[in-house]
């Protein structure tokens, strides 16, 4: 019985430090994904977009560790939603671009000779 008590002690203090090491870049993330939530990608300078497609893989990363080592714990939960946020703007945005260029040539471009 001692056992099982320290063991689940000692995964308390795995997942919290697994928390402590990761928690900076997770806010970071949130906070890139928010602002182009808000504003789209192009109100991100050119250095957070890069940053936004190495914080997402290393958060989907995290994410495998987390289900792995802490399965039921609420990080994996938060994590799973941090991750499908940023998926979100990391590969949403790239289809909305291209459906808009996809209707520029189908529809606006012909358009403008009609006229």
């Amino acid at each position: 019985m001692v056992t099982g008590h320290w063991y689940q002690f000692s995964t308390a203090m795995l997942v919290e430090d697994f928390i402590n090491r990761k928690k900076s870049s997770w806010e970071r993330l949130s906070v890139i994904v928010e602002r182009s939530r808000r504003g789209g990608l192009t109100s991100l300078e050119d250095e957070e977009i890069t940053e936004l497609g190495r914080l997402y893989r290393s958060a989907t990363s995290d994410l495998a560790v987390a289900r792995r080592d802490f399965p039921g714990h609420r990080v994996v939960d938060y994590l799973n939603g941090l991750v499908a946020r940023a998926h979100a703007e990391v590969y949403q945005r790239r289809a909305d671009r291209s459906s808009g260029l996809a209707r520029y040539f189908a529809a606006d471009l012909p358009r403008t000779f009609r006229e």
